[in-house]
């Protein structure tokens, strides 16, 4: 029902009894987000309805003015003076319900005689389509304040423009918007060039197609030439005849079409990839005004009044502010489009990169396996300033980059994304573990430990006894607590612990009986077996002093080993600090053939007591943490 209604309204709209299949693409544009149908093609045919009023006097003068348009519209120059007098009392610039006028007609077909005959016997070439449906109930959303020049070149009959500029005494050419049919939220940008003739005085709108789209829509083709081609030769005429490329939307209405702002010549071009449009009008030289900045360039940009500029050897472009916010507009919309080829010649002219064009531009590289260019991307980062570490950043860098690297495995961009990452882990140092400051429920005189005569349970490690009591074990934890319950009440229970050496054992026992690490003298070469002692008794304490010592033991040559062996027992905060190391020397790292192998094996399920592992994605969620902290928090630095 829905498409029927839409439908229904784009047939009485035109003033028409029946629906035709362009009523059907109009509604399937509005309703259909993304589908690429064209706007409707003004038509001769449609200009013409039975009116419906009851008076007799005013139904003849609208047959006689249709009549006249007829005779205008089929081409015949000699019938000029005849239809004139029938077009009633505003003669050769009478406007039919469209609000178009004759000259205007005869510019959508390209008749270039006609045209000549209708400004010989006086037509109006600055007339404009009325905003105003009052009288004109008919008139298009995307043809108002079009003029005769604007469907010209719409059409891209160039000759007629050619003829039509030299007629005016001044033009201006701007963008036009198609507006929604209906309350359907649906817009749809003509795709245009944005350009004003200018000479003298007055002025007058004009499109020049560049390329077809929905908005937000990936750039796709519209089965019109002008759209396919950029329509470069309309582009290079109206530039020869002093069009300024820079004229917006907000310089006919106040209203701003783009969603970063106006849309303007180069914005249009680059969101729809024309590149040969794009360098035309980068071509084109502004005209007595060089690299002077006027009142309202240097009041749009604040008191900064001087803008830095590269020499020109070094592939720069010396411009004015306004030129760099167009050249700003096009790179956004370039990238957003997947244009990155004119991205890539917008960032040659010396136009800073944003965050956001450099992400969509990586994305598209990395999509299109263009390797040369997401090499440069890369070397590109650090343009980047950290004041622009967004949250987009974290959501969507982060995981292209981590996704880029896991892919590649190339040297160079891994490499590249290793600087990337160090620099964003910051320059601030690893956070370090502290301490677990906990007090033992109970606690003997260390005299009793491994005492023979006083104790009640004898451990069997490596073969030899260990003497021990229960009412210290019993409250050190939960995995003592069920060794002793586990047994039978008899005093002297002997209890075999298999899997760890007689020595680590018996530091674990001298933690207990002196109550803290502090009369511990523990070796770097037992560090890692008493961490894993400390891990199975959970001795959290105990672990966590295990884990201090191998965090200041880290080495390049070492950290490898540590993170896989703390991977496996589940050690969360040892790996989390060696993550931190990672991302510190990554460059460095990335060059040994152990961290490469760690990076890119498969995850695998974990053969200890630690969860199955992905170093990728454990280093992107460490380094979003860490992001986080540092640039988005509202106390900086306050991980240090």
């Amino acid at each position: 029902m829905e498409w029927i209604r839409v439908a229904v309204a784009h047939t009485e709209h035109r003033r028409s009894f029946s629906v035709d299949s362009d009523d059907v693409r109009q509604a399937a544009r509005l309703l259909l987000p993304g589908v690429d149908c064209e706007p409707r093609q003004i038509k001769a045919d449609d200009c013409f309805c039975a009116t419906r009023k009851l008076d007799a006097a005013s139904t003849e003068a609208k047959f006689l003015q249709d009549l006249g348009f007829r005779m205008l519209n089929c081409g015949r120059t000699d019938l000029v003076k005849q239809a004139v007098n029938l077009l009633g009392p505003d003669g050769i610039n009478s406007m039919s319900e469209q609000g178009m006028t004759p000259l205007m007609y005869a510019c959508v077909r390209g008749d270039e005689a006609m045209v000549q005959m209708l400004l010989d016997a006086g037509a109006d070439i600055n007339s404009e389509v009325p905003s105003s449906l009052h009288k004109h109930p008919s008139v298009y959303p995307d043809t108002r304040q079009g003029t005769p020049l604007t469907f010209a070149v719409l059409h891209g009959h160039v000759p007629v423009v050619q003829h039509n500029a030299e007629n005016y005494l001044s033009a201006s050419l701007s963008v036009q918007t198609l507006e929604d049919l209906g309350n359907s939220g649906f817009s749809q940008l003509v795709m245009d060039t944005t350009l004003a003739i200018k000479t003298d005085g007055v002025r007058k709108n004009a499109i020049i197609s560049c390329g077809g789209g929905n908005e937000g829509a990936q750039a796709k083709p519209i089965e019109l030439k002008c759209r396919e081609t950029g329509n470069f030769e309309l582009v290079s005429l109206l530039l020869e005849r002093g069009a300024d490329p820079l004229i917006g939307t907000t310089y006919r209405n106040g209203i701003s079409s783009g969603p970063l702002g106006e849309m303007n010549s180069y914005s249009l071009a680059a969101s729809h990839g024309h590149r040969n449009v794009f360098r035309k009008l980068l071509s084109q030289v502004e005209k007595d005004k060089g690299d002077v900045l006027s009142l309202e360039e240097i009041l749009a940009e604040g008191s900064d009044t001087v803008e830095r500029r590269a020499p020109q050897n070094e592939g720069t472009l010396r411009t004015g502010k306004a030129k760099l916010r167009a050249l700003r507009e096009a790179m956004y919309h370039s990238a957003e489009h997947g244009h990155v080829d004119i991205t890539i010649d917008i960032r040659s002219l010396g136009v800073p990169w944003t965050l956001h064009t450099w992400l969509e531009s990586l994305r598209t590289c990395f999509v299109q396996q263009r390797r040369p260019l997401i090499q440069g991307l890369l070397k590109d980062f650090s343009c980047i300033k950290e004041d622009e570490y967004t949250e987009e950043l974290i959501t969507h860098g982060l995981p292209l980059m981590f996704q880029i690297l896991r892919a590649s495995k190339n040297e160079v961009i891994s490499q590249q994304l290793s600087v990337i990452f160090t620099q964003c882990y910051g320059p601030f140092p690893i956070p370090k573990l502290t301490e677990i400051k906990k007090k033992q429920t109970s606690r003997l005189d260390p005299h009793f430990l491994n005492n023979k005569e006083m104790s009640d349970v004898t451990f069997l490690v490596e073969g030899k006894p260990f003497y021990a009591h229960k009412v210290l074990l019993f409250t050190a934890s939960p995995r003592f607590k069920s060794l002793l319950s586990n047994r039978p009440a008899a005093e002297n229970t002997c209890i075999e612990i298999s899997h760890v050496k007689y020595n680590i054992f018996q530091l674990v026992m001298q933690y207990l009986y002196c109550g803290g690490t502090e009369s511990l003298h523990i070796r770097n070469t037992e560090v890692m077996e008493l961490l894993s002692a400390a891990k199975f008794f959970q001795l959290d304490a105990l672990q966590r002093h295990c884990e201090i010592i191998c965090s200041k033991n880290i080495t390049t040559d070492t950290c490898v080993d540590i993170y896989k062996h703390a991977k496996f027992l589940g050690a969360l905060e040892l790996a989390a600090f060696i993550e931190g190391y990672f991302l510190k020397n990554m460059v460095l790292l990335i060059e040994l053939e152990n961290f490469k192998q760690l990076l890119y094996e498969v995850p695998a399920e974990s053969p200890g007591p630690g969860p199955s592992y992905d170093v990728l994605h454990d280093l992107e969620r460490t380094l979003a943490l860490r992001i986080r902290s540092i640039h988005l928090s509202t106390s900086k630095g306050s991980i240090v």
